[in-house]
Order: C-alpha cells, then structure tokens, then sequence
C-alpha cells in the first residue's frame, strides 16, 4: 500500500489505524484540484456545490489560477478533517470489516453524499457485494447516454476509464486484505 498520510483529530483523539489505510486509500485514488465543467469544482473530492462552506474553500481561491491536479500539503489537515466527520464518522465506518470499510468509504469519497444508503447495508453484504453496485451504476450511467447532452456524454466519457479503474484498484486492495486474514 502506498505511504500513509497523517490523519489527526482536533483534541487530540486517535485515528485507527484502519482508518488512517482506508481514507489513505480514497483520497490516493482522489487526486487534487479539478475544473472541469459541466462538473463542479473539487479540491481533493471535495465538490465546491455540494459543500461550498469548506473550510478549505478561501484558501484555494487566494491560489488561484490552479493547475489541474494540485494537492497542496498545507490544506492535507483540513481534506483529511472533512473525510473523518462526512465519511468515516457519519458512516461508521470503524464498525465495518477492514475490506468493506475501505470500498464504502472510497465509493462513498468518489460517488458522494447520493449514496449514503452503504452506512445501512443488510447483514451479510460484503465488499464484493459494493463494487458490484459501482459497476451497475457505470452501466446505468453509460445506458442514461443514449439521449444526452453531447456535451455531458464527451465529459462522461472521459471520466469512465477512471472510474473503472478505480474500481479494480478496490478489488485488489479487498484482495491484499482478505488474503492477510483480517
């Protein structure tokens, strides 16, 4: 697995360590600073329409014009505070097994608030049971095509190959953690 970032929790209280894996892993996946319209603008994941009261917000304006993919170190602390209250905590995430705790929350980074229905999943589903959800959900998008905008189905498009290969990135790091036996 790639090195982990340091997660902290104002006052002092500890990450887990399955936490810090798990949310270490979504936003590796995430990337940095995205404009890309018709999408809204997301710093880290974090979509300035869905959240526009980010504490993180101010500071990338004052740094703007921004490159496509920049992560600044300094706003780490502030992304990574935002992904412990809206992912891990609100979701529960500590409850979870390590594998569905790591695909819940990476969908939940990369998909958004929409599928807060994983916090209540049925005794028994599993991590392979979530990523089957996403590969339904691409084939849905990809079906919804058909009598698009042109405009919105060329930047769809585009975002597909990503997605996908997100996914198998989830697969395999399901894989890495079964295998170890947690």
């Amino acid at each position: 697995m790639p090195r982990l970032l340091r997660i902290g929790r104002g006052g002092g209280a500890a990450v887990t360590p399955k936490a810090t894996r798990c949310l270490t892993f979504a936003l590796i996946q995430e990337g940095g600073y995205v404009h890309q319209p018709p999408d809204p603008e997301t710093y880290r994941g974090v979509s300035r329409s869905a959240f526009p009261h980010w504490v993180g917000w101010p500071e990338i304006d004052a740094r703007k014009p921004i490159r496509r993919g920049v992560i600044f170190a300094d706003l780490e602390p502030l992304v990574l505070e935002f992904y412990e209250a809206a992912i891990w905590d609100k979701h529960r995430l500590e409850e979870r097994d390590e594998a569905l705790a790591l695909v819940m929350a990476d969908y939940l980074t990369n998909s958004g608030a929409a599928l807060a229905r994983l916090s209540r999943l049925p005794i028994g589903y599993g991590p392979m049971d979530v990523l089957r959800d996403r590969w339904r959900y691409l084939g849905d998008l990809a079906l919804g095509f058909v009598n698009a905008d042109p405009v919105k189905v060329a930047y769809w498009t585009s975002c597909l190959p990503g997605w996908a290969a997100r996914i198998e990135a989830n697969l395999d790091a399901v894989r890495a953690i079964q295998a170890k036996g947690e």
